[in-house]
């Protein structure tokens, strides 16, 4: 339990970090993600 626990806080630490870096690169990142792709 305490892996599980660690490895989902890991996973969590890790989400909120990309939703936090997308949320202020908003424009920069989706706008070169859609031309690119």
């Amino acid at each position: 339990l305490l892996r599980l626990s660690a490895c989902l806080a890991g996973a969590m630490l890790l989400s909120c970090g990309l939703v936090v870096l997308s949320w202020i690169g908003q424009d920069d990142g989706r706008h070169t993600f859609g031309h690119t792709g």
